[in-house]
């Protein structure tokens, strides 16, 4: 694996607090909403006769309803409780995020680091304070446009132009912001400010995220877009993650975009959704700003992670304790080197599965061989990376419908 996942790590909260040291019997949602579980959340409010404000806003929020969103979670914010109001916060705060408006998002994660206790700024907050410095990411156009896509190592690349300087960027879902080298910031003339070293967690270690920038301008496709935030990294971080003369581009751009759409023949079309919203049943969440997808696993419905920046899909602990019988049958224990942002061969041990088959809609898709990686942060039964849909014929990514097709 080349390619590592870069993202900005949210230490996960405790969900339903114990009253005077004593837990309390969690509820079917309570625990979906502790495990992150969107899609199971989502039905149980949806069956619920009354449902409160506060659930109702976090399932707006989790598959991208910014009205009701706002709507039922300030509600919440007034009246709720404090649990309520922390996880209120955090998920206004995660969904102004991941469309790029710092300036709202800001307030949340102050509120929800006071609530927390954090002393001065947490990371969120640290990295926002720096964008805020100028304004926030707008959309001039957003038109339907084909590039050609450049499929090196298995990889979306396409053309962009920042600043008026083209480049070949990765499109990685997994990543919730856009990034980019120090050398490439210089190239295309990105004001890089130096921020309190975050603890970034990426595919395979650790880095040190000390620097942001923002790019006044990018084109890709028919989309064109200001103010677009990006961390920057040195260079011998993203060396051999990305091509030279490139970087990548996180969730906050491709919600921007509403819709990706890749084929076979090497043609990718990024634009304006054509679809309402609220017309077909979902089968994307976003999990703060990291999207989430629901697959058919031997008659289950579960949620994996969706991660366009990588071609190596796994299973984590919980497809292992919901498969045990599988996995004592045919699974044989190996060790997983790794090559990726923050550490170079890592190693992973993982049980190896001959092949796990996964449904999508009316589209069959394999896993083979199938790892099973052990002690994995996040949350959902895997990832889904590339390598899952590149014998796709086609594959479109709607976030205007939080529905991702395959043919």
């Amino acid at each position: 694996m080349r390619h590592g996942r870069i993202a900005i790590r949210v230490a996960a909260l405790a969900a339903i607090c114990c009253a005077a040291g004593v837990c309390q019997k969690k509820s079917p949602e309570d625990e979906a909403f502790a495990l992150h579980d969107w899609f199971v959340y989502r039905d149980l409010i949806r069956a619920k006769a009354a449902a409160t404000d506060f659930e109702r806003g976090v399932v707006a929020c989790m598959f991208n309803d910014p009205a009701a969103c706002e709507r039922y979670l300030k509600s919440a914010l007034r009246s709720g409780s404090q649990q309520e109001q922390l996880e209120a916060h955090l998920a206004l705060g995660g969904l102004y995020f991941a469309f790029g408006r710092s300036r709202m998002a800001l307030p949340h994660y102050e509120a929800a680091d006071r609530l927390l206790g954090v002393q001065g700024d947490g990371d969120v907050a640290t990295l926002l304070r720096a964008y805020v410095q100028g304004p926030d990411m707008f959309v001039v156009a957003r038109r339907a446009g084909s590039v050609p896509s450049d499929g090196q190592d298995g990889h979306l690349y396409v053309p962009v132009t920042i600043n008026g300087v083209p480049g070949i960027y990765g499109l990685d879902t997994g990543a919730a912001t856009s990034a980019i080298s120090e050398s490439e910031a210089k190239r295309v003339g990105i004001p890089v400010v130096s921020i309190r070293p975050i603890e970034d967690a990426t595919y395979t270690g650790h880095v040190s995220l000390q620097k942001v920038g923002v790019a006044e301008r990018l084109d890709v496709g028919g989309v064109q877009l200001r103010n677009v935030p990006f961390t920057v990294y040195k260079d011998a971080e993203l060396e051999g993650v990305i091509p030279a003369r490139g970087g990548i581009l996180g969730v906050q751009v491709l919600l921007a975009c509403e819709t990706v759409r890749w084929n076979v023949g090497g043609a990718l079309e990024i634009g304006r959704s054509s679809a309402r919203r609220g017309g077909r049943n979902p089968n994307l969440c976003l999990d703060g700003y990291s999207p989430r997808l629901r697959v058919d696993v031997a008659g289950h419905s579960l949620a994996f992670g969706l991660d366009t920046g990588s071609t190596d899909s796994y299973l984590s602990d919980r497809f292992a304790d919901l498969f045990a019988e599988m996995v004592q049958k045919s699974g044989r224990e190996e060790k997983w080197t790794v090559e990726g942002v923050g550490e170079r061969d890592a190693q992973f041990p993982v049980t190896i599965l001959p092949q796990v088959d996964l449904k999508l809609g009316s589209a069959s898709l394999s896993m083979r061989p199938a790892r099973i990686v052990r002690h994995r942060e996040g949350y959902g039964y895997g990832l889904i990376g590339l390598d899952i849909l590149a014998h796709s014929r086609a594959v479109t990514l709607d976030f205007r419908t939080m529905v991702l097709t395959v043919e």
